[in-house]
């Protein structure tokens, strides 16, 4: 609907036509009568720019079945309709909510028109002057059932017109690029951002972490002038490891400039640079530089978000001989769109737009809405858009209008944050103004010479600011520990626990533990083994799965050597607690390879064929590029980590992680780490051991951790500690 109202009011039709549909619905039907401001001419321009729009059809008639349709045909005016009757012609029919339709049905209904409707001319399916598309609605299903002939609610009849450019999806699909990145944009995604953004011809579109160009890709098929930065030199240059499947290192054309001319859209860009946007070189203009900044800010999960600078101290200017590339920092991520909205203050046109993604907690959404967007005095919200990422969090489709050149500097930028930052802020102000009150009264006590009355009662005032000011520095503290890490939250209410357990990882003792902790903390556990399975699943076994959890009687725990399933894209409706344990991947590794040799204490593995099993599929998922030893499959591992797992312990720190899940999960994990003392237990570490074990030499890890995939384990891993240390300073656990 943004797409509709932002090229309605390009081709300048009253966007009030656009307002008041079911946009929700998969398909909306838009009535217009021609008249001074909606012409056939604006329709067909606005068709050949929405990516929205599937067809334009000029309505002759309609009715609720077939012989409504066949009677109004005949009794209603058909002066609308007569020119073409000479014309050559064919029929189509449009399903809506109906997939198949078989042609002898087809036939049946293109002849049924035969009495009704005089077409004359001669028929040409392969290019007629007139196209009658009959479009059948079948209601919305209340049940997967398919739908027959028998349940059609809606007949329309009429001329085709024009297509959408959906087309355009495929053409500049990921997969037809010349350039790609780890992520680079869905074309659609990147259509409606250029539609949104009103992109014309001749245009200046600006993107100052374009990467390989998806969005100036877009902007340039709608003739506009791109320009585009980033701070990343292998990118821009097409230096380094490829993104691309199979493909070692980038190819010298898969730059900015080669992404373009890959669509004979070279001539339509102006450059590329390696630019910092924290401490850009732009030189500010009178009127601005740009009619579009069109972008998709890194938010530091599957790419780092980075600006130059360096931790390192030093005591003097430093010459570098030859080329230098400087050290880069961690880019605050509410700098990132602080940065960002200020650039765009300086060197957007007035009337131009500002696009962008910006990610949040769908938790805070719901509660704050629109205040959680970044704000400044010089730019209106035209629309938001949100995109459901996973249960946890979303990222919206920010569109602004710049309406006013203003030299403020003020931004609120602070994302998720910005309520409790608001709160904070009160909060401190009025710790100040009482502080203030505090020296003021404090002088009227002991330089004034009022009576004793005066000072008693200066004094309860005194005490009652002393009490404010002590719960007011307490709010703020609490505060300050919600900000610290808003993604780490009990969840004492969970009702179901998924432990797909990696291998080699005290899988075994975690799951000989989860079932002492079942008999204790009562809920039922479960882990079934079926020889010779496999830790990865059809989409079919994926949907299977969590049906059979959600029919499970909670508290329940599932335990398994299998690889993450996204539960809310197979159903809505259910959630679980994903948790999880890793281990240093070389440990892993020679773990594995006694294990296969040798087997253990217990009398499991040995004399077996040595596992080439990864541990990124475990957090990646299901999909064949979680497979490949690739740093997209690590990078998707981490952003579920982070949005969608509860908790993720290492086995060199298990009882910090044990510590840690007790306060996460304490309806399932209370008391574990004291049963993990138990004579039982420790026995049960004997027996899993790994016989026959020798430490690999300090020079052979190093070896295996730079040259091998594991170094692609290691990036997981580090990541993982990371977090884990980050949940214990949070919950205080040691």
């Amino acid at each position: 609907m943004a797409e509709l109202r932002a090229l309605a009011e390009l081709m300048k039709i009253p966007a009030h036509h656009f307002s008041d549909a079911e946009c929700a619905l998969n398909n909306v039907r838009f009535n217009l009568k021609e008249d001074k401001d909606i012409t056939e001419v604006k329709l067909r321009e606005l068709c050949s720019r929405s990516i929205s729009i599937y067809g334009l059809y000029e309505l002759w008639e309609e009715g609720a079945s077939y012989e409504e349709v066949h009677k109004n045909f005949r009794e209603n005016d058909d002066s609308l309709r007569a020119p073409f009757y000479e014309k050559e012609f064919a029929f189509e029919i449009e399903l809506i909510h109906r997939k198949k339709m078989t042609m002898p049905e087809r036939i049946r209904k293109f002849d049924s028109f035969a009495n009704c409707l005089p077409m004359r001319g001669k028929i040409n399916l392969k290019n007629p002057e007139c196209k009658i598309t009959i479009i059948e609605n079948y209601g919305i299903p209340k049940d997967n059932s398919p739908r027959r002939e028998d349940d059609l609610v809606y007949v329309s009849v009429g001329r085709f017109l024009c297509n959408g450019q959906r087309n355009l999806i495929e053409k500049y699909a990921v997969r037809n690029r010349v350039a790609v990145g780890n992520t680079s944009m869905d074309a659609e995604l990147c259509l409606f951002m250029t539609n949104l953004a009103q992109v014309s011809a001749g245009s200046l579109v600006f993107d100052p972490f374009c990467g390989t160009g998806s969005m100036l890709l877009t902007s340039a098929h709608f003739k506009s002038m791109v320009l585009g930065s980033d701070i990343c030199w292998n990118v821009m240059m097409a230096k380094g490891k490829s993104a691309r499947m199979g493909q070692e290192n980038r190819k010298p054309n898969e730059t900015l400039r080669g992404a373009l001319e890959g669509f004979g859209l070279g001539g339509h860009c102006v450059d590329s640079l390696v630019i910092d946007n924290n401490i850009n070189p732009w030189r500010g203009i009178d009127g601005g530089w740009f009619d579009a900044i069109i972008t998709d800010p890194p938010y530091g999960v599957r790419e780092k978000s980075e600006k130059v600078g360096t931790s390192k101290k030093f005591d003097d200017w430093i010459d570098f001989d030859g080329t230098h590339f400087p050290d880069k920092v961690a880019y605050n991520l509410n700098d990132v769109f602080a940065d960002l909205m200020k650039f765009s203050n300086k060197h957007l046109r007035v009337g131009g737009r500002l696009v962008f993604w910006y990610p949040v907690s769908r938790e805070e959404l719901k509660k704050h809405g629109k205040l959680l967007y970044p704000r400044h005095s010089s730019f209106e919200l035209f629309c938001d858009c949100e995109q459901i990422l996973n249960m946890r969090t979303s990222r919206i489709l920010l569109v602004y209008s710049k309406i006013q050149s203003h030299h403020s500097e003020d931004v609120d930028a602070s994302g998720d944050m910005v309520v409790l930052r608001r709160r904070q802020l009160n909060l401190i102000r009025g710790c100040v103004f009482l502080f203030g009150l505090f020296g003021m009264l404090a002088f009227l006590y002991y330089f004034t010479e009022d009576t004793k009355e005066i000072q008693r009662k200066l004094e309860n005032v005194l005490k009652d600011i002393n009490i404010d000011t002590e719960n007011a520095m307490e709010a703020i503290k609490e505060l300050e520990d919600h900000l610290e890490d808003l993604e780490i939250r009990p969840m004492p209410e969970a009702q179901f626990v998924v432990y797909n357990r990696v291998p080699k990882c005290a899988s075994m003792s975690m799951t000989t533990l989860s079932y002492k902790l079942g008999g204790k903390n009562n809920f039922k556990v479960e882990s079934p083994y079926e020889p010779g399975e496999k830790p990865e699943k059809t989409i079919t076994e994926q949907r299977e799965f969590v049906d059979f959890l959600q029919n499970q009687e909670p508290p329940y725990m599932y335990i398994r050597h299998q690889y993450y399933i996204d539960f809310s894209e197979l159903n809505e409706d259910f959630s679980a607690a994903y948790i999880n344990m890793i281990r240093d991947p070389i440990d892993r590794f020679e773990s594995f390879y006694y294990f296969s040799r040798f087997g253990n204490e217990k009398g499991g593995g040995g004399n077996a064929r040595l596992s080439d099993e990864q541990l990124v599929p475990y957090f990646c998922g299901m999909d064949a590029e979680c497979n490949n030893r690739h740093i997209r499959a690590v990078q998707i591992a981490k952003e579920h980590i982070e949005e969608n797992y509860l908790f993720v312990g290492t086995l060199e720190e298990m009882d910090l992680s044990l510590g840690i899940l007790e306060q996460l999960l304490p309806g399932f994990f209370s008391g574990a780490r004291e049963l993990t003392v138990s004579d039982e237990s420790q026995n049960m570490k004997t027996q899993t051991k790994t016989l026959n074990k020798k430490k690999t030499s300090p020079e052979t890890r190093e070896w295996l951790k730079e040259n091998t995939s594991l170094k692609l384990e290691y990036e997981l891993y580090d990541f993982v500690v990371e977090r884990l240390h980050r949940a214990a300073k949070k919950l205080k656990v040691s």
